[in-house]
C-alpha cells in the first residue's frame, strides 16, 4: 500500500471514531435529553438517508467528471466540524430542540454525500485494483475497531458530561482528518475531453450501469441487510434504555465489545472471500439473521447483555464482509471513468432499501413494540436469503 494510501486510512479512522461516538450519543440525546419518541427517532435516522438518495447519483457524475477530488474530501470535513460543533453550541445556549438537532443532522448528510460520492474515486486512484477487495477489508475493519473504541468512548463522555458535550469529539475529529487528507497526494487525471464529459452526465449511460447492477446477487446481498438495519436500529436504542435498563456507559461499552465482530470481519474478508467465493455475501446475511434472534428473547440482566454484545458482534462481522466484498468487486469491475457513478447507485439502492427500513421501524416501534421490530426484521432477512442463494448458485454452477 502507498503512503497515499496510508493517509486516506489514517484520516478515515480519525473521522470514523468521531462518527462512532456520534452513532451511540446522538440517539441518547434524542431519546434521553430531549424525549424522542420511536417515530422521532426514525425521522431522525431518514433525514440522514434522504439526501444521499436524492443527491449521490449527481455528485457521483460529477466526481466522475473532475480531476481534483482529494480538495472536495478536505472542504466536506471543514464543513461537517463546523456542522457538527452546532449541536454542542446549541444545547449550552439553551436552544437545542428536536426540530433543530433534525436539521444540523440534515445539513451534515449533505455534506456527507459529496464526501461519500468523492472517496471510492480516490481510493482507485491510490490503491491497484487487484488490491482493492484487500484495502476495503482495511479500511471496513478499521473502521469496525473505531466503533469498538469510539463507541465505548461515547458511552463514557455521555455519562461522565452530556450527550450534547459528547458530540464536540466527532466535530474535532473531522478537522483532524481535513488535515490528513490535504496531504494526500494524487496525481491529476487528464481532463476528460468533451464526449467524455457528456457522457459522465448522460442519463442513459447512468441507466445502463443501473441496470448492470442490478443483475448482481451481491447488491441484493446489501439491500437486504440495509433494511433489515434500518428497521432494527431504529428501535435498538429505545429498547436498550426503556425496555432492558441500560445506561449510556452500559450500552456504550457493550456496543464496543460487540464491534470487535467488525474487526474480525473486515480483516478476515480476503481470506474468507477466496474460500467462500460468490457465497461470502451471503454470509454475512446468515450473520446478521443471528445479530438479530437473541434480541426477540432478551430480558433485563445477563439476557439482555449477552443479547446487546451479540447484535453488534454478529451484525457488524456481517456487514463487513458483505460490504467489504460487494463493494470490492464493484470497484474492481468498473469501467475507467464510472467509478463514482458506479458507486453512487449502488449507495443508492442501499439507501432507499433503509429509509424504507427505518420509516418501517418506526411505525413497528409504535405498534408492535421493539421486539415486534426485530422480529420483522428477522423475516425480512430469512425471506431474501433463498432467492439470492439461488441466484448464487446458478451463477456458481
Amino acid at each position: 500500500m502507498t503512503k497515499s494510501f496510508w493517509l486516506y486510512w489514517s484520516a478515515v479512522t480519525t473521522s470514523a471514531t468521531g462518527t462512532a461516538i456520534s452513532v451511540v450519543v446522538t440517539p441518547l440525546l434524542a431519546v434521553i435529553t430531549l424525549g424522542a419518541s420511536p417515530v422521532e427517532v426514525a425521522v431522525l435516522a431518514g433525514v440522514g438517508m434522504v439526501p444521499p438518495l436524492l443527491l449521490q447519483v449527481l455528485t457521483g457524475m460529477w466526481a466522475d467528471s473532475v480531476t481534483s477530488r482529494v480538495q472536495v474530501l478536505v472542504v466536506a470535513d471543514v464543513l461537517r466540524c463546523l456542522l457538527t460543533a452546532c449541536i454542542p453550541a446549541l444545547w449550552l445556549a439553551g436552544w437545542l430542540t428536536f426540530p433543530l438537532l433534525v436539521v444540523v443532522s440534515a445539513a451534515r448528510a449533505i455534506v456527507g454525500v459529496f464526501h461519500g460520492a468523492f472517496s471510492p474515486a480516490v481510493i482507485v486512484q491510490i490503491v491497484p485494483a487487484d488490491a482493492l477487495v484487500s484495502a476495503n477489508g482495511k479500511l471496513n475493519g478499521t473502521r469496525s475497531a473505531t466503533d469498538v473504541v469510539g463507541q465505548g468512548l461515547g458511552g463514557v463522555l455521555a455519562s461522565a458530561f452530556a450527550p450534547a458535550l459528547a458530540i464536540i469529539a466527532d466535530s474535532i475529529s473531522f478537522l483532524v482528518s481535513a488535515v490528513l487528507f490535504s496531504r494526500i497526494r494524487v496525481a491529476d487525471q487528464p481532463p476528460p475531453d468533451s464526449v467524455q464529459r457528456r457522457r459522465s452526465f448522460s442519463v442513459r449511460d447512468v441507466a445502463g450501469l443501473a441496470a448492470t447492477l442490478a443483475g448482481r446477487p451481491g447488491l441484493w446481498v446489501l439491500v437486504a441487510l440495509a433494511a433489515a438495519g434500518g428497521i432494527s436500529e431504529t428501535v435498538f436504542i429505545i429498547f436498550c434504555v426503556r425496555t432492558l435498563g441500560l445506561s449510556p456507559f452500559a450500552i456504550g461499552l457493550l456496543l464496543a465489545v460487540g464491534a470487535i465482530g467488525g474487526v474480525i470481519g473486515g480483516f478476515t474478508t480476503g481470506w474468507l472471500s477466496q474460500r467462500l467465493g460468490r457465497w461470502t455475501g451471503l454470509f454475512g446475511l446468515a450473520a446478521t439473521v443471528w445479530a438479530l434472534v437473541p434480541l426477540t428473547v432478551a430480558e433485563p440482566g445477563i439476557t439482555g447483555v449477552i443479547a446487546t454484545i451479540n447484535f453488534e458482534f454478529a451484525g457488524a462481522l456481517g456487514g463487513t464482509v458483505a460490504l467489504a466484498n460487494v463493494f470490492g468487486q464493484l470497484q474492481a469491475g468498473a469501467q475507467g471513468g464510472t467509478i463514482a457513478r458506479v458507486m453512487a447507485l449502488a449507495g443508492n439502492a442501499l439507501q432507499i432499501a433503509a429509509l424504507l427500513g427505518v420509516a418501517a421501524g418506526g411505525l413497528l416501534g409504535e405498534l408492535l413494540g421493539p421486539r415486534g421490530a426485530f422480529i420483522v426484521a428477522v423475516v425480512v432477512l430469512a425471506l431474501a436469503f433463498l432467492p439470492i442463494a439461488v441466484k448464487v448458485a446458478k451463477r456458481t454452477l
